[in-house]
């Protein structure tokens, strides 16, 4: 399938374009922490999701985003913000568009025993079975 790029307008495209930085510098940047206003503006890119299911997701609340407005985020959020850019970024070339990415996202799945695949993104673990049903949708295997 045609890779679909993520929109320049998430910010996060930057860091998550193959080839564009290696594994090391991707920890680096993590480590560093990335500016609050791309992550920000990385979530106002969804548009059927409510903002307050994905900062759950990155374990922030709306207050804190504000908060450190002017700074960056600890390596966890950037890192959570990470996973779900990449996760997201598959979801859109898996299925097509952003419409069909974020919907899927936010419905009950049945590889997920009725949970909702954007609640799994909460933790490495549930964001690698994401990763990993999206990859045998993408190969036409479907459980």
């Amino acid at each position: 399938m045609e890779k679909v790029p993520l929109s320049a307008s998430t910010h996060l495209a930057r860091y998550l374009e193959e080839g564009e930085l290696s594994q090391l510098e991707l920890h680096q940047v993590v480590l560093a922490g990335i500016p609050t206003a791309e992550v920000a503006e990385f979530l106002s890119a969804f548009k059927s999701i409510p903002k307050r299911d994905l900062l759950a997701v990155l374990g922030l609340s709306e207050k804190t985003l504000l908060k450190r407005k002017a700074s960056t985020m600890t390596p966890a959020v950037s890192g959570a913000a990470l996973d779900m850019g990449g996760i997201l970024r598959t979801a859109v070339n898996v299925l097509g568009s952003m419409e069909e990415a974020e919907h899927w996202l936010a419905q009950p799945a049945v590889a997920f025993r009725g949970q909702r695949p954007i609640e799994l993104l909460a933790t490495r673990q549930g964001t690698q079975l994401v990763r990993s049903q999206l990859v045998c949708m993408e190969h036409g295997v479907y459980i």
